[in-house]
C-alpha cells in the first residue's frame, strides 16, 4: 500500500527501514526521521533487514553500502527478490567513493542515492523524491 500524497503537499508518515553497520550514522538518522513523524526500523546486519522488510513492509528502506557480513549492493538485490521486493523505494547510503559507479548503485536494484553525512535537508527531499517515483 502507497500512501497518499501529491508532490506539492507534505508527505503523510512512512516505514522506513535503515540498514548500516554504523550505529552512530543510524541514531542520527532515526532521530531526524522519527522528528518529522516516520516510523523508523534499524538493522546493523542482512538477516535483521529481510526479516524486518517481511515483517514491516517499510516504504523506504535506506541501505548503506558497506555492511559487514555482505555489501549493500547484494542485500539490495536480495530484498528486489522477495515477492514485494519491486514494491520498495530504495535509497543507498553511500560513501563519496561509491559515487563512481552510479551504474552498479541502479543495478543492484536502489532507486536512487544518499551520500553517508548528507544534511537533514537533503535527507527529507530524497524521501520526497523515492516516493514519488
Amino acid at each position: 500500500m502507497k500512501p497518499v500524497f501529491s508532490r506539492s503537499t507534505k508527505p503523510t508518515a512512512l516505514r522506513i527501514l535503515l540498514i548500516d553497520s554504523d550505529l552512530k550514522i543510524l541514531a542520527t538518522l532515526k532521530t531526524l526521521l522519527e522528528s518529522h513523524g516516520h516510523e523508523v526500523f534499524i538493522a546493523i546486519d542482512a538477516a535483521t533487514a529481510l526479516r524486518l522488510t517481511q515483517q514491516h513492509k517499510p516504504e523506504i528502506i535506506v541501505a548503506g553500502i558497506e555492511l559487514e557480513e555482505t555489501s549493500g549492493y547484494e542485500l539490495a538485490k536480495e530484498i528486489r527478490s522477495l515477492p514485494a521486493g519491486s514494491r520498495y523505494r530504495m535509497i543507498a547510503l553511500a560513501e563519496l567513493n561509491h559515487l563512481q559507479y552510479p551504474e552498479k548503485i541502479k543495478a543492484s536494484g536502489f532507486d536512487d542515492f544518499l551520500l553517508k553525512h548528507a544534511d537533514k535537508s537533503e535527507i527529507l527531499s530524497m524521501l520526497n523524491h523515492v516516493v514519488n517515483l
